[in-house]
């Protein structure tokens, strides 16, 4: 599982709910195991390959030219298509994400 599909499966129940607002404007940070990456990925890890990373996290997509956007936009049944930076971090399994409200907007439960 990704980053994005972490974020979907925060974000449907919400909107929902009608806890978070369509048109509420998000923000997410996520972070993913390298295994999700595939075997390139997983080799410039492990210092294989052609590509060598170092250090424990390395964002990416920082051009927000993301597939994953209209993906989460559609699923998550969001109205505006929310600010994603999705990283990898040194680790083989498990991630980590943070969905973010910004608006003023939002249900009094919401917590934004």
């Amino acid at each position: 599982m990704t980053s994005c599909t972490g974020a979907i499966a925060l974000l449907r129940p919400l909107t929902d709910a009608g806890v978070l607002p369509a048109e509420c404007p998000i923000s997410i940070q996520g972070v993913s195991d390298y295994r999700g990456g595939g075997r390139q990925l997983m080799d410039a890890f492990h210092g294989r390959g052609e590509h060598h990373l170092h250090g424990a996290y390395h964002a990416y997509g920082l051009n927000h030219n993301l597939n994953h956007l209209p993906e989460i936009k559609k699923y998550a049944k969001l109205e505006v298509e929310p600010m994603f930076t999705p990283a990898v971090g040194a680790f083989a399994q498990g991630m980590i994400v943070r969905c973010r409200c910004t608006s003023a907007n939002c249900h009094p439960n919401c917590g934004c």
